[in-house]
């Protein structure tokens, strides 16, 4: 946890905010997140997130009904993402090999 998030100070992250990181070299430095960011790299990809200001609607939760008809990994956690609007996530897949920064002034 300390090589990804090496300075925990500067991360910012709204009491509704979503981080999810699928890709294992990404190391985020600082960032203020308020509202929903997905980070995903192909092999090869080493991601850097820096001076990252993410401002967007977020996700909605929702607890599940047991008449849902859900994945296995939601009837775990008894709730579901619902939701997805235009505006509503910051995504980013990088797939060109190599080091990439994502930041605001990037």
């Amino acid at each position: 946890m300390q090589a990804r998030f090496p300075f925990p100070e500067q991360i910012h992250l709204d009491q509704e905010a979503m981080l999810y990181i699928n890709h294992a070299d990404v190391q985020v430095q600082s960032l203020d997140l308020k509202g929903a960011l997905v980070i995903e790299g192909q092999q090869g990809v080493v991601i850097t997130i820096d001076g990252l200001q993410v401002n967007n609607k977020g996700w909605e939760w929702r607890a599940l009904r047991d008449s849902d008809d859900s994945e296995e990994h939601q009837k775990i956690r008894y709730i579901c993402a619902v939701g997805f609007k235009a505006g509503a996530t910051s995504a980013s897949t990088v797939q060109e090999p190599g080091q990439t920064k994502l930041s605001s002034t990037s």
